[in-house]
């Protein structure tokens, strides 16, 4: 597995499990089984892989919640249920990305987002 993918990975785990600010880019770097420079080298900073994890979450959830069976729906009915039973279904499948996006939700990292990334 790509090691750039190996960190998301377990500083989502960890996020998820702590309080974001207590999780030191050490303890991500470990558990991802790369090196700190490693980690450093694809994220410069703690907040570049606080918010590129975001987003890349932010982007899975909303390609799933609007697959093609929303944007083939015969009206705006069929198209805003089945966005719905989407998102429901992703969450579900799904709880520890949810988690880590509603921690944003409720930090001061979202102040870093751009407001249409929220």
């Amino acid at each position: 597995m790509d090691k750039k993918v190996l960190i998301l990975k377990a500083a989502l785990e960890l996020f998820v499990k702590q309080d974001i600010d207590k999780t030191s880019t050490a303890s991500i770097a470990k558990k991802a089984g790369v090196s700190n420079g490693t980690l450093f080298h694809y994220f410069p900073t703690k907040t570049d892989l606080i918010i590129e994890l975001y987003l890349d979450l932010k982007e899975e959830m909303f390609e799933y919640i609007y697959s093609e069976n929303v944007t083939e729906a015969n009206n705006l009915k069929t198209m805003i249920k089945t966005g719905w039973l989407n998102a429901v279904s992703w969450i579900c499948s799904n709880p520890q990305k949810h988690g880590y996006i509603h921690k944003i939700y409720k930090s001061n990292y979202k102040s870093l987002i751009q407001d249409d990334q929220l």
